[in-house]
């Protein structure tokens, strides 16, 4: 119990570091939340048009300015060329169309070229552009069959009326499940940090000269030390995952309970496994306490970096992409992308994940054997 008391005494003292990287996983994972949600929402707009009709209100120049009218705002401003500038410069209209005298025949002629506007520099500009030229370019293909200009006005609102019907394929919540995988990736980095900072340091500590020394003449058996602190620390690491699980309820709600959220549990234990057997690798390494906060950094930092955490893997080069297949949270990170993008979970669509969790497991393996290689030689040289 003296091993195990002590392993609570520095956690304890160190405590702050697990709760400012918590708070940080809160932080941001709140911020994509907040953040998605108004980047993926859409809502039809109107651009502000000022129409100028210097023609007579009757055929196809009539129903030019109706269609004008109904998918657009039109601000009422003084029809002079001073006024109109205005409009334009404190962004009172988006845009000024000119309909010339005669329009109505010329365009039924094919005498039309072109209609003098004025436009800002912005979005509503481009998609009254968009409005005008579609109107314009659909009753040019009509004028030569339909003679009779009122015929010609019904057949062009009749065709522009057609909405196209919009079948949604996917029964995915991309929304949530993309904000799933943002919490997600960005925990990788909260645990790399107090896994490896709290683990590596305790270990460390145990494994200075002095107290190495005295654990080896103490009644208590090296082994058994060993074995507590191994429990210890894996006791330390599922406390922390089963709190970040606890935020994942309450930031991500029920997409946890679907089926991909199951699995993005899932791979996160298993990555929980890979890095605090990666925790006690350094920690057997590093007996300098005072290096520990360093390598924590240089590992913690690098590896979200290299592995897409902070920046999508699919922004990276392929320069870095081959280095992040060194690191086990490519893997981990790479699992998420795919989770996000399962419509049907079956063996076969399962099956690039349980790979990558068997390579994880397979990371954490190596890392065991690594620190007992490493423990088993410093207890010899001691």
């Amino acid at each position: 119990m003296t091993v195990f008391k002590t392993y609570l005494k520095i956690l304890r003292k160190n405590i702050v570091m697990v709760i400012i990287f918590t708070f940080l996983l809160v932080l941001f994972g709140g911020l994509s939340m907040s953040s998605q949600d108004k980047s993926l929402s859409f809502s039809a707009i109107k651009p502000d048009i000022i129409i100028i009709n210097n023609d007579e209100k009757i055929g196809i120049t009539k129903g030019f300015i109706d269609y004008l009218k109904e998918n657009s705002n039109t601000p009422s401003v003084k029809n002079t060329e001073e006024a109109l500038n205005d409009a334009l410069f404190y962004n009172d209209t988006d845009y000024i169309i000119y309909i010339p005298k005669g329009f109505n025949e010329d365009f039924m002629s094919g005498k039309i070229d072109h209609i003098d506007v004025k436009k800002a520099d912005n979005f509503n500009a481009s998609y009254s552009d968009m409005l005008i030229n579609r109107y314009l370019n659909i009753a040019s293909i009509y004028k030569d069959k339909v003679s009779n200009q009122d015929e010609l006005v019904k057949v062009v609102n009749k065709t522009l009326k057609n909405d196209t019907k919009i079948n949604i394929t996917t029964k995915l919540d991309t929304t949530s499940l993309e904000k799933a995988q943002f919490f997600f990736d960005f925990e990788s980095y909260s645990m790399l940090v107090c896994l490896i900072f709290i683990i590596s340091l305790i270990l460390s500590i145990f494994n200075e000269e002095k107290i190495r020394k005295r654990n080896v003449i103490s009644s208590s058996s090296y082994k058994r030390n060993n074995r507590i602190l191994l429990l210890a620390n894996l006791l330390y690491a599922f406390v922390l995952w089963i709190i970040y699980f606890g935020l994942a309820l309450i930031l991500l709600g029920d997409i946890i309970w679907t089926s991909n959220g199951i699995l993005y549990v899932i791979n996160s234990f298993v990555h929980l496994i890979t890095i605090t057997s990666l925790a006690f690798l350094i920690g057997n390494v590093v007996t300098n306490k005072d290096a520990v906060n360093g390598i924590t950094n240089i590992i913690a930092l690098g590896t979200s970096f290299f592995c897409g955490v902070f920046v999508p893997l699919a922004y990276l080069p392929d320069s870095v992409i081959k280095i992040a297949h060194c690191l086990p949270t490519y893997y981990y990170v790479k699992s998420n992308s795919i989770i996000t993008s399962l419509e049907e979970i079956n063996f076969n669509t399962l099956q690039p994940v349980l790979i990558n969790m068997a390579i994880l497991i397979s990371f954490a393996i190596l890392f065991v054997i690594l620190s007992n290689i490493v423990s088993n030689k410093r207890r010899k040289i001691g």
